[in-house]
């Protein structure tokens, strides 16, 4: 198989088996990392993606698989295992460490019903917490 039927697989894939973030609410996973827009949780690596039409507004578009354009970037082993939380007044999810509490990452829009809303990617080390609200 070509690497550009692999693309075009991998495209129908995600248009017939979206992921809703919501979906993965409640469940725990291994975290390897994250990498650019993309984090990898037990085998998967999902990719956050930016609405591209949005102008000045932004928001997050969609959560798909992406099995070929970020396979690097992630550790080896798992740093921990999380937990997906959402933040019920903004759509934003948070992946938080089973053991620690500690948030990893927060992905999704900020500030969904305001006038300028924002997409959110942020990874944050283990030595530091987000910014508290």
């Amino acid at each position: 198989m070509s690497t550009k039927d692999k693309i075009q697989d991998e495209r129908l894939y995600n248009m017939v088996m979206g992921i809703k973030p919501q979906d993965l609410v409640g469940f725990e996973f291994d975290f390897y990392g994250a990498h650019s827009n993309c984090f990898k949780i037990d085998s998967f690596i999902l990719e956050c993606i930016e609405d591209p039409i949005d102008g000045y507004r932004s928001a997050m578009e969609c959560l798909r698989f992406n099995s070929l354009g970020a396979v690097g970037g992630f550790f080896a082993k798992p740093l921990c295992r999380v937990k997906v939380e959402e933040d019920i007044e903004d759509f934003l999810f948070r992946l938080v460490d089973t053991q620690t509490g500690h948030t990893w990452l927060e992905f999704g829009t900020g500030d969904p019903s305001g006038y300028y809303p924002y997409f959110v990617f942020t990874y944050y080390a283990s030595n530091g917490q987000p910014p508290k609200s």
